[in-house]
């Protein structure tokens, strides 16, 4: 008890950036003491006040101080915060993610050769599904902050590719039956976030590092039997589109006829994902996209009649995107194509008639 009372003392002191400077001197002393604080499983509350007071300190100080008395804390951190992910401890787990996630963000050095353990504890605890999501998806986010500050750290030890399969594998976690139309899209799942990580890795990321492993993921699952792997697929195309331009390009040929069958899948959340994925490659993936503009207009007028609102609306973004970039080459179909979109207009939700006006 004596020993959580000074730990929690501590970490007032080192909220103050005048203590802390009086304190300079003795950085190595207080870091000893909080490792040993970290260290200490005599009860839980003493490591607990110990990583809140690190949090603290990690807050007030420079680059410098905090390669030199930080990163020799990093290993007694992840020790800690492995165990209480194991026994479903989302306080002290969340405070874990959240100290190492400000390190790689204001001194990733002091990670030092930490960084790839970093990124495999983050993964850990957004697998883990005894804990919260809100715990999971800090895991995440501290995954993405890693990638983004010490990616080279990460591809030297070969990880970038075990990232992106697993962050994969969050995505097509199941929810709730989303093929309602009226399902609350502001509700952030476990999908949402991992999906959010995988355009982070895209774009911070050279394609040639991780181009093998989605070509890898889009074989494997997008004629899978569970219609979540499928609508994965094509999310994680979408979003990494951007980042990925150049070498999505050169697979077009392969990839489009697979978009074209997720059009006509029988799930509305794969139908929609792939509606997502023809907007995103056209904004993207010009001028090589317009080769397939005649098949990927057949498509969507296909699609502009399905029985579902969100998929009509996606079908729409699509349009748009496609044909801001297809010139006099849309004009064949663009009698057909605005009598289309004028029915759409006339019925659609506010969401499907904005993107209607727009396209």
């Amino acid at each position: 008890e004596r020993r959580e009372v000074s730990m929690v003392l501590v970490g007032s002191l080192l909220e103050s950036i005048e203590v802390v400077e009086c304190l300079q001197p003795h950085s190595q002393v207080l870091g000893q003491l909080l490792a040993k604080g970290l260290e200490d499983r005599a009860s839980a509350a003493i490591p607990r006040a110990a990583l809140k007071a690190l949090s603290a300190w990690a807050q007030v100080l420079d680059e410098d101080e905090a390669v030199e008395v930080l990163a020799p804390l990093v290993q007694p951190i992840l020790r800690l915060g492995m165990a209480t992910a194991a026994a479903a401890d989302d306080e002290v787990t969340a405070l874990a993610c959240n100290v190492l996630e400000e390190l790689a963000e204001s001194s990733a050095a002091a990670l030092g050769s930490n960084a790839a353990n970093v990124a495999r504890f983050g993964l850990t605890c957004a697998e883990n599904t005894p804990l919260e999501l809100s715990t999971r998806s800090t895991g995440l986010s501290l995954v993405a902050t890693v990638v983004t500050s010490r990616r080279k750290a990460l591809h030297k030890a070969q990880l970038l590719p075990t990232i992106v399969e697993h962050v994969f594998e969050l995505c097509c976690e199941e929810t709730h039956d989303d093929d309602d139309d009226d399902d609350d899209d502001d509700e952030l799942t476990m999908h949402h976030h991992a999906a959010q990580v995988l355009e982070v890795i895209s774009e911070e990321v050279p394609s040639k590092q991780i181009i093998q492993v989605i070509t890898e993921l889009v074989k494997a699952n997008h004629n899978s039997d569970n219609s979540f792997r499928r609508r994965s697929v094509f999310v994680m195309l979408g979003l990494m589109a951007h980042g990925c331009s150049e070498a999505f390009c050169k697979r077009l040929p392969v990839t489009m006829p697979i978009v074209y069958q997720g059009c006509e899948a029988p799930e509305t959340r794969v139908r929609e994902a792939a509606c997502l994925t023809i907007g995103m490659f056209a904004q993207f993936l010009h001028p090589e996209i317009l080769e397939y503009g005649p098949a990927t207009l057949s498509c969507l007028f296909k699609v502009l009649d399905d029985a579902k609102e969100r998929v009509r609306e996606r079908a729409c973004f699509a349009l748009e995107a496609l044909c801001e970039h297809l010139g006099e080459a849309i004009l064949p179909v663009l009698e057909p194509l605005i009598t289309r979109l004028v029915v759409l207009l006339h019925n659609g939700s506010r969401a499907t008639q904005e993107r209607c006006g727009s396209a």
